[in-house]
C-alpha cells in the first residue's frame, strides 16, 4: 500500500465527487491518523491521478482497532476546498519569507495579494457554495423521474443540465486552484486563475442560470437580468487574468514593489486590482453560506458528543 502526504490528498478527495471508486493511503503528521483511499482504474490524464477515493479506513494510534467510514459527498468537499485553500495561504506565505520588503519584486507582491485573494474565495466562498451545489444536484436528479413529453420532460432536461454544469464548475475551478498552488512562475499562477474564472464562465454560459436548483433541489430559474450579471462579472475576471498572464513575467522580477513609480500606475496593478475587488465581492456573497456550514459542523459535534 501506497502512502501520500496530506498536501498530495486534496486531488483525490476532489476526483472523488465527480468519478466514485481500489487502494491508496495519506497519512495527517497533526493527527498522525492515516486514511486508506480506495480507487479503480481510470484513463486520467497524467496531471490527475489515477486514485479515486469511496471509501475512507481512519486508523489512529490511540484506537487498536481499525473503522471504516464511508464519507458522503457533503463531507469530502469542503475538505478538499479546504486544503487547496491551505495551499494557496502557505505558497503566498512561502513568497513573503522568501525575500525581505526592500528587494521585494512586484511579481512577488502581486503574486501574495493573487494567492490571499484567491484562497479567502476558494475557502468562503467555493467550498460551501460548491457543496450545496452538488448536494442539489443529487437531490433533483433521484426527485425528478425521466419523462417524454410535457412539463415533466423540462424539469428533467433542466435537472440534466443542471448535474452537468455543477460538475464542470467542480472540475475546472479545484483544477484550476491546484495549477495555481503549484505554479512556478507568475504566468503560470494566473494561468491557473484564468482556468478558474473560464469555468465560471462556461458554467453559466452552459445553461446554469435557466437550469439552476436551490438547495432543497427545486427547479427555480435564475432571473435573466440576474443570469447575465454574472456571466458579465466572470467574463470580466477571465479577461483580466488572461492579460495578466500574458504580461511580461521576467519585468515584474525585475521591477521593485516600492521603490519603482511604475508600481502605482502601471496596467498590471489596475488588472490586479480588479481582480482582487472582484474575488472581494464574491467572497462577501459566500459569507452567509459559510457562516451556516460552520453552524451545521459545530450542531453536529454537539450530537456526537451528546
Amino acid at each position: 500500500m501506497k502512502v501520500i502526504p496530506c498536501s498530495t490528498a486534496a486531488m483525490a478527495i476532489m476526483v472523488t465527487m465527480v468519478f466514485p471508486s481500489t487502494t491508496s493511503a495519506f497519512v495527517c503528521p497533526s493527527t498522525r491518523t492515516t486514511f486508506h483511499l480506495h480507487r479503480r482504474s481510470s484513463a486520467f490524464p497524467k496531471a490527475i491521478p489515477n486514485k479515486i477515493i469511496t471509501t475512507v479506513v481512519a486508523t489512529t494510534p490511540s484506537s487498536p482497532r481499525t473503522s471504516t467510514t464511508s464519507l458522503s459527498s457533503a463531507k469530502i468537499l469542503p475538505i478538499a476546498y479546504t486544503a487547496v485553500s491551505a495551499a494557496l495561504f502557505e505558497k503566498a506565505w512561502a513568497l513573503h519569507a522568501a525575500a525581505a520588503a526592500p528587494t521585494t519584486t512586484a511579481a512577488q507582491l502581486y503574486s501574495k495579494i493573487i494567492l490571499v485573494a484567491t484562497g479567502i474565495l476558494s475557502l468562503v466562498k467555493y467550498g460551501p457554495s460548491d457543496n450545496a451545489k452538488l448536494a442539489s444536484s443529487k437531490r433533483a436528479y433521484k426527485a425528478t423521474p425521466p419523462a417524454s413529453s410535457g412539463k415533466a420532460k423540462q424539469q428533467r432536461q433542466a435537472v440534466k443540465t443542471w448535474k452537468s454544469v455543477v460538475r464542470i464548475k467542480l472540475i475546472g475551478q479545484f483544477v484550476g486552484l491546484l495549477y495555481m498552488a503549484r505554479s512556478p512562475s507568475w504566468s503560470k499562477l494566473m494561468q491557473g486563475a484564468m482556468m478558474v474564472m473560464t469555468t465560471n464562465v462556461a458554467y453559466y454560459l452552459c445553461g446554469a442560470g435557466r437550469s439552476y436548483h436551490d438547495d432543497h433541489g427545486n427547479w427555480t430559474p435564475l432571473p435573466t437580468e440576474e443570469s447575465s450579471i454574472c456571466t458579465l462579472y466572470h467574463t470580466v475576471l477571465m479577461i483580466c487574468t488572461a492579460l495578466l498572464a500574458k504580461s511580461s513575467s521576467s519585468a515584474l522580477e525585475q521591477q521593485q514593489a516600492i521603490t519603482t513609480p511604475l508600481f502605482f500606475n502601471s496596467a498590471t496593478t489596475i488588472l490586479v486590482g480588479i481582480y482582487v475587488v472582484g474575488a472581494f465581492v464574491s467572497t462577501l456573497t459566500g459569507i452567509p453560506k459559510f457562516l451556516q456550514t460552520l453552524s451545521g459542523v459545530f450542531k453536529q459535534k454537539q450530537e456526537e458528543e451528546e
